[in-house]
């Protein structure tokens, strides 16, 4: 039964033609606000969507995750991050296991970001990945990711990634990982208002039946309003297949302590629980 869940989980992901190490909403904050941060990229989260949203970062963030996909055990996601501003650029690491004893994939990512401009800034991130599959075996693998984050006003940002640069494969068959593009934008109308949309497509597979519109576009929406301090209400939308989340933050001194819900067009829901500092 646990293979089978497995499996369907598999399947009905977004992003479809590859098995592993397919990219995965972390961190309660971004979940609730739809995956939509990849031109918000402002906390510890921040380097899993775009890395050069870590130059922004002012000051030390940590964080850690946790999510049991669809209430399984099985399909359960740990993370570890931490951003830590240098006089020369911000770095950023993190640790990611999702899985149980039959599946298992491990990463951990070393992330720099610097800034170009005032209103410019670039990063980048390396991945140690392992594949780790009861009775088979497991492999290693290295990816890269790339990001772009600019400042088109004092209230709207504009950001692009690339997830696995470098095309990583795995197996002995070396099979391909996700290439993930991701296009986004925030708008802060206000300063307790703030609305991000993306974009998200699969650039690995570049065949006949995929130019012809076979995979859509992913598309991500999320809004984050803070009514009253020191509460926060977040909610968000995806597409392909459609899942709808809302969370709330909660900031207790230096700790904010994130919660999100998903729900899922065909499976279970999914909780996600997040503690960040500061």
């Amino acid at each position: 039964m646990r293979w089978l869940l497995a499996l369907l989980f598999i399947l009905l992901l977004p992003l479809p033609g590859h098995t592993a190490f397919q990219f995965l909403d972390t961190g309660a904050r971004p979940v609730a606000m739809g995956g939509a941060f990849c031109a918000v990229a402002d906390d510890a989260h921040g380097p899993h969507y775009n890395p050069a949203g870590m130059a922004w970062i002012h000051g030390r963030k940590a964080a850690i995750s946790y999510c049991q996909f669809f209430r399984l055990a099985d399909l359960a996601l740990h993370e570890v991050s931490f951003v830590q501003p240098t006089s020369w650029g911000v770095l950023g690491l993190a640790a990611r296991r999702f899985g149980g004893d039959l599946y298992r994939e491990m990463s951990v990512d070393l992330s720099f970001a610097h800034p170009l401009s005032e209103s410019v800034s670039v990063g980048i991130s390396m991945r140690g990945l392992q594949l780790t599959i009861s009775g088979y075996g497991s492999d290693e693998t290295l990816s890269l990711d790339l990001g772009l984050l600019a400042a088109m006003t004092s209230r709207l940002r504009w950001g692009l990634s690339v997830r696995n640069l470098n095309n990583g494969r795995l197996g002995r068959g070396k099979e391909e990982m996700p290439q993930v593009l991701m296009v986004g934008f925030a708008f802060r109308p206000h300063s307790r208002l703030l609305l991000s949309a993306d974009l998200l497509e699969d650039i690995s597979d570049c065949s006949l039946e995929k130019l012809a519109g076979a995979y859509p576009i992913e598309l991500c929406l999320g809004q984050e309003s803070s009514l009253w301090d020191p509460l926060t209400l977040r909610l968000g939308l995806q597409s392909s297949p459609t899942r709808f989340s809302v969370g709330l933050g909660l900031r207790a001194g230096p700790f904010h302590l994130n919660y999100a819900y998903r729900s899922h067009q065909f499976l279970d829901e999914t909780h996600y629980v997040s503690l960040t500092s500061p």
